[in-house]
């Protein structure tokens, strides 16, 4: 779960996210893919309500 604040509104929106993730090597390179429904449990006027959906791609960095 996440907060995002508003400060034109003075509301703040949250997002409920469940979701899975896998760690895969393309080329040597490793990624993080993922996805998972989501539901608004608050929002701002305006603002996106109900359910919904995530995608992330993130490239892994090692040091």
């Amino acid at each position: 779960m996440e907060a995002q604040y508003n400060y034109d509104t003075h509301r703040t929106s949250n997002p409920l996210y469940v979701g899975v993730s896998k760690l895969v090597v393309i080329d040597g390179v490793p990624f993080s893919f993922g996805a998972g429904p989501m539901y608004y449990v608050s929002n701002t006027p305006g603002g996106p309500s109900g359910w919904g959906a995530r995608a992330t791609a993130t490239l892994v960095v090692l040091k």
